[in-house]
């Protein structure tokens, strides 16, 4: 439903409704500089929110100028 920003490369993927549990898979795509990896934050995962991380090869975590998610349960 929303994406919350948490500092520079860490944001929260807030789910509404919730998941019917914490086992879907995301397929993100972040915008930007073409060497811009993500992962997830698994120690956020719940059915309604997942906490992510946005980076760059030598550059640590930074912010995309655009984070297209799908998720799928």
């Amino acid at each position: 439903s929303s994406i919350t920003y948490n500092s520079q490369g860490i944001f929260t993927i807030n789910i509404s409704p919730a998941m019917p549990d914490a086992n879907y898979r995301l397929l993100l795509t972040v915008a930007g500089n073409t060497n811009f990896y993500w992962g997830e934050r698994s120690s956020t995962r719940s059915t309604s929110a997942v906490g992510i991380y946005v980076g760059g090869d030598n550059i640590g975590q930074q912010n995309p100028s655009a984070i297209s998610i799908q998720i799928f349960a």
